[in-house]
């Protein structure tokens, strides 16, 4: 994954908010970034600014990919074997989302705003931190095409 192709994906999910969602890009779009690099690239951060998205700093505790996704993504994929075939990985890789109810993709959201609303209370302090026992979407690019359908 490269800025340009990011950028273009913003850029696609911007379009299809202005046609399939009017009104909710005056009222605020937050992005919860992930870690990745690309994140952090100009023309990332340009093509953000573009579509008037919010997109504050990296936090492990407001990211679900970090603290619901990939984690169940690591233990449905652990011990398989790929030899480098990245084909077949990305197979594995959208069966295991494909193959979730929506019930699943909407515990995650309700854990993050459990989650914000935690951050909230504890003032920005880490959850994981005051909360060791918390129970674990950045918009990933892998669904982006996928929000852009169901939209």
């Amino acid at each position: 994954m490269n800025a340009a192709y990011y950028a273009s994906i913003l850029h696609k999910l911007c379009d299809a908010i202005k046609q399939k969602k009017r009104g909710m890009l005056s009222r605020g779009v937050c992005l919860l970034p992930d870690n990745a690099p690309v994140h952090k690239v100009a023309a990332a951060k340009a093509a953000v600014k573009e579509c008037d998205f919010k997109h504050p700093p990296y936090s492990p505790d407001l990211s679900p990919s970090d603290y619901y996704l990939f984690s169940k993504l690591k233990k449905d994929l652990r011990g398989k074997k790929f030899d480098n075939d990245e084909e077949e990985f990305k197979t594995a890789v959208m069966k295991h989302f494909a193959d979730k109810e929506p019930e699943y993709f909407l515990k995650g959201k309700e854990l993050l705003v459990h989650r914000c609303e935690k951050c909230v209370e504890i003032k920005g302090d880490y959850v994981e931190k005051q909360q060791s026992c918390f129970i674990s979407v950045t918009l990933k690019i892998w669904s982006g095409q996928k929000l852009l359908d169901e939209m």
